[in-house]
């Protein structure tokens, strides 16, 4: 989640459509923005061939470019992430994605807030990562409750753990 800025973050209030699609997906957890060491640490417990999902929105989408580019190391393997879905990322250098990353969408915001934004995700090796841009009309706070949204996203995550229960 995004950082909480007076109630209007994804974490709680309104806009907790994070939340809410987390909840959603069987054996995801919900983390602000602020927790990247704890998310580091949960993926590495997991085998290296298990699917990883990473969305955040906000300061989120930046905290989840950040640990895409520690978990593309020698320290953790070069961990793979399949997909990666960034809302209107907001911070510095989150818009260069790691070739660790397979596919990244991301939502960007149009609207009175959308400067705070910085622009279109670019992929460091396009032979290795898919990268899709979308300007959307909600504004910034309004993207990760967007039921369309929130359907892509829950359909691109249904689309990992097909493939993964078709390989077993």
């Amino acid at each position: 989640s995004g950082f909480d800025w007076f109630g209007a973050g994804s974490i709680k209030g309104n806009y907790d459509g994070i939340g809410d699609m987390a909840e959603a997906i069987t054996g995801a957890k919900h983390y602000a923005w602020d927790q990247r060491d704890e998310i580091i640490e949960d993926i590495m417990k997991h085998k290296p061939d298990q699917p990883i999902a990473l969305v955040g929105h906000s300061f989120g989408g930046d905290t989840i470019v950040e640990i895409a580019n520690k978990l593309n190391s020698l320290e953790h393997g070069f961990r793979k992430i399949d997909l990666m879905v960034t809302l209107d990322s907001v911070g510095f250098n989150n818009d260069n994605i790691p070739q660790n990353v397979a596919s990244n969408i991301n939502f960007i915001a149009d609207g009175p807030y959308s400067l705070i934004n910085d622009g279109p995700n670019l992929a460091m090796d396009y032979t290795k990562t898919k990268v899709e841009n979308m300007l959307r009309h909600e504004v910034h706070s309004e993207l990760d409750d967007s039921v369309d949204i929130q359907s892509r996203i829950l359909a691109e995550i249904d689309k990992l753990v097909d493939s993964e229960s078709d390989l077993a």
